[in-house]
């Protein structure tokens, strides 16, 4: 009796194709798992380098810009940043010299990812209560604006960029403002959690499963667009929000590095997905 070259499952005699798995009979049977995924790996070496090369420079940059706003959380951002660049470096070395990934890669993006979907959800509680109170109270937050606008100039000079940004004619109108950002702000993090992060850490998963057991590799259809749709994101932010010149480069270099990711699973899906 014959037997599937793919799945193994015992095949008539005379038989053209497989019926468990439909793998036609002398149909050469495509690589999976930790073979397919070295394959992609070699052919897209480039674009992985570039990935690392942005990551490194855009925490080199983050850590420039803030150091002056606030060192710790600039340390942390560095940290954490320089342990992504180090698990795509462990994934991206391994693979090419032996094949195989180290789990350990997968590992710390998983865990960072898990720290940015907690992060979101932090923030998005905060942003939905803001929100509501401008919306709500708008009389009351908007003496509590002009009260602050008179005592801080830092914060009059804010108030006078966003009037000639938005035309804004007085303090009623810019809290019905901030309330529709801060609105949009809570609902992008709520399309980061569930539409990014999550399929993230599926992906991941899925990427671990094909390494060690030799399984097919899944890439969510979401995540490469919200990849995308974050960087278009971020750059209209850049010119809503003032920056400094070196914030600003930061940005730019992590949207790269956002866009290439996004590349990368838009070609995996293409030849890894079966």
């Amino acid at each position: 009796m014959a037997f599937c070259t793919k799945c193994g499952a015992p095949m008539g005699d005379g038989a053209s194709f497989c019926t468990a798995c439909g793998q036609g009979v002398g149909q050469p049977v495509a690589p999976s798992g930790a073979s397919a995924i070295r394959a992609f790996t070699l052919k897209n070496n480039v674009l992985i380098l570039a990935l690392m090369g942005c990551m490194a420079l855009g925490l080199l940059l983050g850590f420039i810009s803030n150091v002056g706003a606030g060192f710790l959380p600039a340390l942390l951002g560095t940290a954490i940043s320089g342990l992504m660049v180090y698990a795509v470096y462990l994934c991206w070395s391994q693979a090419n010299k032996t094949g195989a990934y180290p789990t350990a890669g997968f590992t710390i993006v998983k865990v960072f990812t898990i720290i940015e979907l907690v992060a979101y959800a932090i923030c998005t509680l905060p942003l939905l209560l803001l929100s509501v109170m401008c919306f709500a109270a708008q009389d009351a937050i908007s003496e509590v604006l002009w009260e602050l606008s008179y005592e801080s100039e830092e914060f009059y000079e804010l108030f006078e960029e966003f009037v000639d940004a938005w035309n804004i004619s007085g303090w009623d109108e810019l809290c019905g403002l901030l309330g529709t950002l801060l609105f949009l702000g809570a609902v992008y993090f709520i399309l980061l959690i569930f539409m990014y992060c999550a399929p993230l850490l599926k992906h991941l998963s899925s990427l671990k499963n094909a390494v060690t057991l030799d399984g097919p590799v899944k890439v969510p259809s979401i995540l490469p667009i919200m990849m995308f749709v974050t960087v278009g994101v971020s750059f209209i932010f850049m010119f809503i929000i003032p920056t400094g010149v070196m914030s600003i480069l930061s940005s730019l270099v992590s949207m790269g590095g956002t866009a290439i990711g996004g590349l990368l699973l838009l070609k995996a899906k293409k030849e890894l997905v079966r």
